[in-house]
C-alpha cells in the first residue's frame, strides 16, 4: 500500500474541517482491516479484465490503508489524482446535500414538493401532492428507476408515495427541480458549497465543466472483454448518476459521515433508520442500503454504483468508525469489488450473504 498517501491524506483529514464527532454512541470494537496486498488484487485485475481500481479503508478518523493499481486509459497509469465515475454513489452525496439543508433550517423534508415543483408528466394524478423529500430519498417515491423504462417513456406512479420501496433515479431528479426551484440555485452550486468546498472535497464534480474538470485524469470505462470504452463528459446535472470523484476526496466524504455529517441529530437518525426492507436484514434509508444485525452489533451504510465500464462501492460502519471504498473502471468490476469486500471485513462474507 502507498504509505506515502497515507501519510499525506491523514494531514487533510486533519485540516479539511471540524466535525461533531461520532453521532451513534454505542460504538464497538472491531477487528482491523484486512485488505489484500497489492499483488493479489493485480492478479484480480488481469484475470477479471479489469484496468484499475482504487481502494481506501478508514478506521477512528484515520485513513489506514489507500491504493491506486492499473490503467485510467490505455497506457497511462492510475494514480491517487485518477477521477473515478462512481454512478450512483453520486444519491448518497445528493442525499447529504438534502439533509444539510434540513439541518440548517432551508429545506422542509416532509412539505410536499408539488409547491415548488411538478413534473407535467404526473400534473394530472393527484399523487404528485402527496410526493416529498423523505419519499425520494428512501425509495418510495412511487416512480419506476427511469422514466423511459416505462411502456409510453413517460413518468408515471407505479403507487402511492411512502407505500412500498422501488429503486429510482427518477425521485432523486425530481427532488432535485423542487430544491433548484425553491433556493434559486443549481443543484451543483449548492453540491460545491455545501459539501465538496467546506469538506476540501477538491477533485469532486457532479457535472462536466471545461474549465474546471481535468479531463486528463479520468478514469475510462471498459466492457466486459476490457476493451476501451469511449468517454463521454455528463454536461447535465444529476442528483442520482455520474459523480467524478478521486479516492482521496471520497475518504474524506466517508468520514464526514462516521463524524455525523454536520447534521442535527434526528435528522442523521432519519437517515440511518430504515424505511422499508428490500429482503430480510437489509433495509433502505435515506441514500443508503442498511445492513441490520451484522456480527458483533455492527450495522452498514452500503451504496454501490454502477454504469456501462464503471463499478463502484461504498461501506461506512459507524459503530466501529471505519470505512471502505472500491472503485473500478471495468463491466466486471462487481466481482472484484465482492472479492476485496469480503476479505477486508469481518462483516463482509455476512453482507455479501444477503446481496
Amino acid at each position: 500500500m502507498n504509505a506515502t498517501f497515507t501519510s499525506v491524506l491523514l494531514c487533510l483529514f486533519l485540516v479539511a474541517g471540524t466535525f461533531l464527532g461520532p453521532i451513534n454512541a454505542q460504538e464497538i470494537d472491531a477487528p482491523a482491516f484486512k485488505l489484500p496486498e497489492d499483488k493479489q488484487i493485480e492478479s484480480w485485475l488481469e484475470e477479471m479484465k479489469i484496468p484499475a481500481v482504487g481502494v481506501i479503508a478508514i478506521q477512528k478518523g484515520r485513513p489506514i490503508q489507500a491504493t491506486v493499481l492499473g490503467e485510467k486509459r490505455k497506457g497511462e497509469k492510475a494514480d491517487f489524482k485518477t477521477l473515478f465515475d462512481v454512478a450512483s454513489l453520486t444519491k448518497s452525496f445528493s442525499t447529504h446535500l438534502v439533509l444539510k439543508l434540513a439541518s440548517n433550517g432551508n429545506w422542509d423534508l416532509e412539505e410536499p414538493l408539488y409547491k415548488y415543483w411538478v413534473d407535467p408528466d404526473v400534473a394530472a394524478d393527484s399523487r404528485h401532492k402527496k410526493l416529498n423529500s423523505l419519499h425520494c430519498l428512501g425509495h418510495k417515491s412511487g416512480f419506476s428507476n427511469w422514466r423511459w423504462m416505462e411502456e409510453d417513456k413517460k413518468l408515471k406512479f407505479n403507487f402511492h408515495p411512502g407505500e412500498k420501496v422501488m429503486y429510482s433515479g427518477e425521485g432523486f431528479e425530481y427532488l432535485k427541480k423542487a430544491v433548484e426551484k425553491k433556493t434559486a440555485k443549481s443543484f451543483d452550486h449548492l453540491m460545491d458549497s455545501l459539501i465538496f468546498t467546506p469538506l476540501g472535497l477538491e477533485r469532486s464534480y457532479l457535472v462536466w465543466d471545461d474549465n474546471k474538470t481535468p479531463e486528463g485524469h479520468v478514469a475510462h470505462g471498459t466492457d466486459k472483454e476490457g476493451k476501451w470504452l469511449e468517454f463521454r463528459e455528463s454536461r447535465k446535472v444529476f442528483a442520482s448518476d455520474n459523480l467524478l470523484i478521486s479516492l482521496q476526496d471520497c475518504g474524506l466524504f466517508m468520514n464526514y459521515v462516521l463524524e455525523g455529517a454536520d447534521l442535527e441529530k434526528d435528522i442523521y437518525q432519519k437517515m440511518i433508520s430504515p424505511v422499508g426492507e428490500m429482503k430480510e436484514g437489509v433495509g433502505i434509508g435515506l441514500g443508503w442500503v442498511i445492513f441490520e444485525d451484522l456480527p458483533n452489533g455492527e450495522y452498514a451504510l452500503f451504496n454501490a454504483g454502477s454504469d456501462p465500464g464503471v463499478n463502484a462501492v461504498m461501506v461506512i460502519l459507524p459503530r466501529s468508525q471505519r470505512a471502505l471504498a472500491i472503485f473500478t473502471n471495468g463491466d466486471n468490476g462487481r466481482g472484484l469489488i465482492m472479492r476485496i469486500l469480503s476479505e477486508s471485513l469481518d462483516v463482509g462474507k455476512s453482507m455479501l450473504e444477503r446481496l
